[in-house]
């Protein structure tokens, strides 16, 4: 049995209370000592019976790091990929972490949104939402959010050939555009506590990273045009991977991008990312939304 922090400031709080009680009582015969010694033992009771945490907990953290962990051997892969590929373009194998705005637009494509730009790193997906199974409740794979990482090249394709973009890397063939990988913030956007026209991205990442996994102690957001930019403080979880924040960035602005990401239904690239102590900068960029 693992106690909580305050089972023995309860247990001792009951055990004032009732004999605080019993002596005002059969002895003293003081009726406010009596209620007030009984209300001790209330709260004493209370005090004994808390969680070691009341929202979320260690354990929670530990199981997101570890969730990254999953897929560090392949992120390794990756960029080695990366480094075996003929491109002519030496930010691909050692990915840089800022780059400008105008970097990340580039060419247009048929539809308006970006065709090619200088995007060496992951590019977080919305899930294509479709009607769940009647019998079932499950959620289909397309209601999962995903990152599509390039391997070659500049290129960006369009939203449906990310989508459709393999899974595992392919050994044989050495032209494969790019892979598409799950995070921890794959099915994010199916709660509906950050669902709706009244929740902004600020609310929805408050409830996410402070109030649900405590991964910091407080979040702000504010939004330009198409870029988003967060401030996280305090950040409580150990540090991923280095492969891991090359590719996808810090943990909790991974998380950040998947719910920005399902929020806005389009792709979001993390454009820069400045990790400090005791707090982190980033700055999202909406793609195709122009």
């Amino acid at each position: 049995m693992i106690l909580g922090r305050y089972f023995f400031l309860g247990l001792g709080l009951s055990f004032a209370g009732t004999t605080t009680s019993v002596v005002s009582f059969f002895v003293a015969h003081l009726i406010p000592l009596t209620a007030l010694g009984i209300a001790a033992v209330i709260v004493g009771v209370t005090a004994a019976t808390l969680p070691e945490q009341v929202t979320g907990s260690y354990a929670m953290k530990v199981l997101l790091r570890g969730s990254t962990l999953g897929i560090d051997p392949l992120l390794d892969e990756i960029l080695a990929r990366r480094g075996m590929t003929s491109n002519p373009n030496a930010q691909i194998p050692n990915p840089v972490w800022n780059y400008s705005l105008e970097d990340v637009e580039g060419e247009k494509g048929e539809e308006g949104g970006p065709k090619q730009g200088k995007i060496p790193r992951a590019i977080y997906l919305p899930p294509k939402m479709k009607e769940t199974s009647i019998a079932t409740k499950s959620p289909s794979e397309d209601e999962r959010s995903s990152v599509y990482i390039p391997l070659r090249d500049h290129i960006l394709p369009t939203m449906e050939e990310m989508r459709a973009a393999p899974a595992t890397l392919l050994s044989e063939d050495r032209s494969q555009d790019g892979i598409r990988v799950f995070t921890a913030g794959a099915y994010l956007g199916q709660l509906e506590e950050i669902k709706g026209e009244d929740v902004t991205i600020e609310d929805a990442l408050e409830y996410i990273l402070v109030e649900s996994a405590e991964l910091c102690t407080s979040v702000r957001a504010s939004e330009i045009e198409d870029t988003i930019v967060i401030e996280i403080n305090d950040v409580k979880v150990e540090p991923e991977s280095e492969s891991y924040r090359t590719l996808l960035g810090s943990l909790p602005t991974s998380l950040a991008a998947s719910v920005v990401s399902s929020i806005r239904g389009a792709p979001v690239v993390i454009a820069n990312e400045d990790i400090a102590p005791t707090k982190t900068v980033a700055r999202l960029l909406i793609l195709g939304g122009r």
